[in-house]
């Protein structure tokens, strides 16, 4: 029988059950000390030096933003940043916009953090990874606006990491489908969109804000080696369809508080396995 003490009993189980979700830190947990690093940053109106980031192709610093590729076919812009990362665990928030009024689009853009730094364009749409090498040793964060893998994974478009480490090289074919861990279908288009990557503790976190404002959709990989000292680079290409991309923001912070360098020196980049 429900009696009126089991019911009491029930209401203190449920608040404190919520009180523990509450208190139970998130992946993103704002108590984490950070530092920015302005020489890998792109703010806007920039504080930072632009001399810091090399550009090649349609890439302009202009109108609040890095202006990747205009709305032209066959087009293809690159930015890459010379100073190596020398910091262990990072925080990337990048805000950006896809300004597009055709249908399909293509083809989205890239942010690498590699080996060595990407210093050339790749213009050949099956040798490249949205502009930059198939081949590169590290990650790119690809946001792909064209469906080539005929919706293996789900309506375009989608936001994923690939992971390369000189052995294998991007799939241009399926969008790398076999090649990265998971994907967000993360459709913004023709509004500001927000997302965030983070590199600690040898896990790799990737997430989304919503139409709502929310962050969601948080991805992670564990066990994750990327190159020591690495550098970034931005890169898009528009083939046949077109679209302008433009980064608004990049902001890169260090994680100071208790964490520790995840050992990696001498090791080729890799992923040991991924959870949803």
């Amino acid at each position: 029988m429900y009696t009126y003490e089991t019911k009491i009993r029930t209401r203190l189980y449920m608040t404190f059950l919520v009180w523990m979700i509450v208190q139970t830190p998130s992946a993103y947990a704002p108590s984490r000390h950070k530092r920015i690093h302005p020489e890998h940053s792109l703010l806007f109106p920039q504080p930072n030096d632009p001399n810091l980031w090399n550009l090649d192709g349609t890439a302009r610093f202009r109108y609040g933003g890095l202006n990747l590729v205009p709305s032209r076919s066959y087009v293809a812009g690159l930015a890459w940043n010379g100073i190596p990362v020398d910091y262990c665990n990072w925080e990337l928030n990048i805000v950006f916009v896809i300004h597009s009024s055709t249908y399909p689009r293509a083809d989205g853009w890239a942010l690498f953090y590699t080996e060595e730094p990407i210093t050339k364009l790749e213009l050949d749409p099956y040798k490249s990874t949205m502009g930059g090498p198939y081949d590169y040793k590290g990650i790119a964060l690809i946001y792909d606006t064209y469906d080539n893998n005929w919706r293996l994974d789900g309506a375009y478009p989608r936001l994923y990491p690939v992971l390369l480490n000189g052995d294998y090289k991007y799939n241009h074919y399926d969008d790398g489908y076999n090649q990265r861990p998971y994907s967000i279908n993360y459709r913004c288009i023709n509004e500001q969109c927000k997302v965030r990557f983070e590199y600690w503790n040898g896990s790799l976190y990737m997430t989304a804000v919503d139409w709502n404002g929310e962050w969601v959709d948080e991805r992670k990989s564990k066990n994750v080696i990327l190159p020591a000292g690495g550098y970034f680079s931005f890169t898009a290409f528009n083939t046949y369809y077109r679209e302008a991309v433009v980064i608004e923001e990049f902001k890169v912070e260090e994680i100071l508080d208790g964490t520790q360098c995840f050992e990696r020196d001498g090791q080729k980049p890799k992923w040991d396995h991924y959870t949803y």
